[in-house]
């Protein structure tokens, strides 16, 4: 029963709201509203447990005098005081507003930017000419990178024109390819939870 209650609940849920979705009986949708907003609600459940078992392993860090101390008393000051600063004053307040602006997006933007070293290493390990298929993705990428430069037109002034008919065509129907593979994917996860085969939410393979 412990087991069988969850997911009979998970089946039940999901098949209200996709018959919601595509029937459109007034009933059926007022009921999948309600469905969804217990769902927002449990959703900030779920993040106040997380952040409390967040807070507890930084300060069991700290406690033991680890090698990551400092960061896990950095790191809890500073979710301290965003916490502090938006519950107390609002999300409006100058003071939030100082720390989002002043702090949190620029340490955003710096790990953003310390991404592109990494992109450009794989690029570097990955456009090797080796073979047939890395030497196309080479030359394509040469060639999208001349077209969308302003020293490709002078290079060659079709480079832009070439730019254009790769990211238009081979790369819209790849993109393509692999939405509709990702979305049949996520029909076939989706039939697993509502059929019940897949039972990892309830703790078993």
């Amino acid at each position: 029963m412990q087991r069988e209650a969850p997911l009979a609940l998970g089946s039940g849920v999901g098949v209200i709201i996709i018959a919601a979705y595509y029937l459109k009986v007034p009933w059926l949708v007022n009921v999948s509203k309600e469905l969804l907003d217990w769902a927002v609600i449990l959703s900030a459940f779920a993040l106040m447990v997380a952040s409390v078992s967040l807070v507890r392993k930084h300060v069991l860090s700290i406690a033991l005098r680890e090698k990551t101390a400092p960061h896990s008393l950095l790191l809890l000051l500073v979710l301290g005081a965003m916490a502090g600063t938006g519950i107390g004053l609002g999300t409006n307040a100058a003071s939030f507003k100082f720390l989002y602006d002043s702090v949190l997006s620029p340490i955003a933007a710096s790990m953003m930017g310390s991404i592109v070293f990494y992109f450009v290493s794989a690029a570097y390990r990955t456009f090797r000419a080796k073979s047939l298929e890395a030497t196309l993705l080479l030359a394509a990428c040469i060639l999208v990178m001349l077209g969308r430069s302003t020293i490709g037109a002078a290079i060659w002034p079709g480079a832009s024109g070439a730019a254009d008919w790769l990211l238009g065509v081979p790369n819209t129907a790849a993109n393509r390819g692999i939405i509709i593979g990702a979305a049949l994917g996520l029909v076939s996860a989706g039939a697993r939870l509502l059929l019940g085969i897949d039972r990892s939410y309830v703790g078993e393979s």
